[in-house]
């Protein structure tokens, strides 16, 4: 395997922080864009710092390790009450509710049974 370091590289890294950045600050794909900017971080600390020592305290890797931790815990706690996929959601179920479309449970089971 040939070592993918170098401007390429760099270009990479920068496209992938820049757009995942402004996507976790718009609160759009927030889950996708953590996940992708969290293994960025990862691949940072391991190919830059891991060689230096083992733990970030030693390395010089403590903002890498941390980033890459803070955007995997995005990951699962999703976007929040301001962002554009709430928003968007907020909009598709008022549009479903107008048009006559469940949005709960109940209302499913309330079809069932008649």
């Amino acid at each position: 395997m040939s070592n993918f370091r170098g401007p390429v590289q760099a270009g990479v890294v920068a496209i992938i922080q820049i757009v995942g950045g402004i996507a976790l600050m718009l609160g759009l794909g927030t889950r996708l864009a953590a996940f992708i900017s969290s293994g960025s971080m990862a691949y940072a600390y391991f190919w830059s710092h891991q060689e230096m020592g083992a733990l970030p305290m030693q390395n010089g890797g403590e903002s890498a390790a941390l980033f890459c931790w803070a955007l995997f815990l995005l990951v699962f706690i999703g976007a929040g009450t301001l962002s554009v996929d709430r928003v968007l959601g907020r909009r598709r179920s008022t549009s479903d509710t107008a048009d006559g479309g469940s949005t709960t449970l109940e209302d499913d089971s309330a079809l069932a049974d008649a």
